[in-house]
């Protein structure tokens, strides 16, 4: 009888001790979670701030080329040339750094996704075990 109730406590503390792993784990998810979140929308406010930063260069460097095309005597195709490649490549960077941004974001919309289900495959895991316990009484 003893042994019995001595397996019975046994099994009641490995499975505490699992519920404070499973606790301290859930800790542990919601912590990174939270800093991949932090991150994600730090990286999100500086290619904001890029973005911003490149239309004003997109608007002020063309223009800059435009009335030195015009005030110029020398080659004007030169400048236009400089123009219309200056105009390229703010259009190329913004395009990355957009792609960049949507990337970002759809890698931790699927981290919650996956997270959720994980966690959701766990409560059915945890569900289970209760119900098991209680038919075994």
């Amino acid at each position: 009888m003893q042994n019995n109730d001595f397996i019975d406590e046994n099994l009641d503390n490995a499975g505490s001790a699992s519920d404070n792993n499973t606790v301290h784990k859930n800790l542990d998810l919601d912590v990174v979670l939270a800093e991949i979140t932090a991150f994600a929308e730090n990286m999100h406010t500086k290619n904001q701030h890029k973005k911003k930063i490149c239309l004003r260069c997109m608007m002020i460097i063309p223009l800059v080329f435009m009335v030195l095309m015009f005030t110029m005597d020398t080659a004007k195709v030169v400048y236009l040339l400089l123009w219309v490649i200056s105009l390229f490549i703010f259009c190329a960077y913004l395009i990355i750094i957009d792609y960049i941004d949507d990337k970002l974001a759809r890698k931790l919309n699927d981290l919650n996704i996956e997270i959720q289900e994980k966690q959701a495959d766990a409560s059915i895991t945890d569900s289970i075990k209760a119900f098991l316990s209680e038919v075994q009484l």
